[in-house]
């Protein structure tokens, strides 16, 4: 019903589709893999995962590896469905001027930098840096 309702107009993309294999990949790879189940371990716990015997410094690389190139095809894929690319498009900016977004970031980093830090000194007075 929904598919027939899709098709009537435009069809269904073939981003849609490409996106639909990617998820099912990617649930097979973390649910049903070696590398899946050491993905999960190390995000529940990193010791423990280690003392299991998974390699973390490998299973953190080639995550953040996959996550990477993930980004990499989505703005490929968001920059062949506007048929343009610039350094703005998919910010979502609200018509600010440049110097408004750049003071908005930079509050937004300093408040960041200044929250880790007092967790990281929380952290170390209480024994567990």
């Amino acid at each position: 019903m929904i598919l027939h309702y899709a098709r009537r107009a435009r069809g269904i993309g073939w981003m849609f589709v490409f996106f639909v294999v990617l998820v099912v990949v990617m649930q097979y790879g973390l649910t049903r893999t070696k590398w899946g189940r050491s993905v999960f371990a190390v995000g529940g716990n990193r010791e423990a995962a280690r003392r299991a015997g998974i390699n973390v410094g490998w299973t953190y690389m080639s995550v953040f590896m996959l996550c990477s190139s993930l980004a990499a095809v989505g703005g490929m894929l968001a920059a062949g469905q506007l048929a343009a690319a610039a350094q703005s498009s998919g910010t979502g900016d609200v018509n600010l001027d440049s110097s408004f977004r750049y003071m908005i970031t930079g509050a937004v980093l300093l408040i960041a930098v200044m929250l880790d830090a007092a967790s990281r000194r929380s952290r170390t007075m209480h024994g567990r840096a």
